[in-house]
């Protein structure tokens, strides 16, 4: 039997750590596979580490179908996945940049996903189907807010007509699916736009995000903007076990100060208050450069003869 591949919606997920991994790899050696492995469209939508695993060890894997349309799986997997693990904010921005590109498809080109005007918001939920174990409570509190969701939408009444289905523009799907994925995810769609950017600007940095090793977002901005072979630099030392600022630093240091007079507003800074400024701020005395900024010129209030001019 070939192997199975894992459904585009599974992957826009991170892969499980290596301490998850190895947790995983001693659960199924002990006590063989107590979870079924869920297929959709011939695909694996839920449980593509366990049959990694399962093929690694030996283990018989089983499966079970889900039923349900292409928007059912994702609001399956979805939810599944976010009360399962415990991404970070950078992690959830990089999954939404990949929800709103996914359910846009679905809201543009599949027929099985042309929705209601009203009820865009509201994915269906996934339908119940049987189980042989009981490890898997994440995946009913799942399916459980799902199921609450759909109940708590409105039904239509005389005064609220049910609106006609029609097949939304791809520029409305986008839309769309950007405020979707970030209801979803818990983001702003703002930090989804940031992340579908660094998804088409630089992917391995993307990469990074979804695996949760990019550091913040503003070294994500860092990292993006610098040229591939820099990034690739920035990359090895991280793997080898560099901090993500420390490598930054190392390959691409900030540039050094002016020589000449710098101007901080309205006040003139010689060389050497320059370097104070750019001093304090590096090492992040202070949380703001505004609020470094105040101190140095507290600083030169208090040693006037230093002072060039206003």
């Amino acid at each position: 039997m070939p192997q199975l591949e894992a459904h585009e919606i599974a992957t826009l997920f991170p892969t499980m750590s290596t301490v998850d991994l190895d947790h995983l790899r001693a659960s199924l050696g002990d006590q063989g596979l107590l979870e079924e492995i869920l297929l959709f469209e011939g695909k694996i939508l839920d449980g593509r580490h366990r049959y990694a695993t399962c093929l690694e060890l030996g283990v018989e894997p089983r499966f079970r179908e889900f039923e349900g349309t292409a928007q059912d799986a994702f609001a399956y997997s979805v939810a599944l996945n976010l009360s399962r693990r415990h991404l970070t904010t950078v992690q959830r921005a990089a999954a939404g940049a990949g929800l709103k590109e996914f359910q846009a498809k679905l809201l543009s080109g599949d027929a099985a996903a042309l929705v209601e005007d009203e009820e865009v918001a509201h994915a269906p939920p996934a339908p119940a189907t049987p189980r042989d174990d009981d490890d898997a409570p994440e995946a009913e509190e799942a399916l459980e807010d799902a199921r609450r969701d759909e109940e708590e939408t409105p039904a239509p009444t005389a005064a609220r007509p049910r609106t006609k289905k029609r097949q939304l523009s791809p520029r409305t799907a986008n839309a769309r699916a950007r405020t979707i994925a970030s209801e979803r995810v818990g983001v702003s769609p703002r930090a989804i736009d940031a992340a579908a950017k660094v998804k088409q600007e630089a992917p391995d940095v993307f990469q990074r995000m979804l695996e949760g090793t990019a550091g913040s977002m503003p070294d994500v901005k860092r990292v993006t903007a610098l040229p591939a072979e820099q990034r690739q630099e920035v990359h090895r030392l991280v793997d080898e076990g560099t901090k993500l600022k420390a490598a930054l630093k190392q390959v691409a240091p900030p540039p050094a100060p002016a020589e000449g007079p710098v101007f901080l507003g309205k006040v003139m800074l010689e060389p050497e208050q320059a370097r104070t400024f750019n001093a304090i701020v590096e090492r992040r005395e202070l949380k703001r450069a505004e609020a470094a900024r105040e101190a140095v010129l507290l600083w030169i209030e208090k040693h006037q003869e230093a002072l060039v001019g206003v």
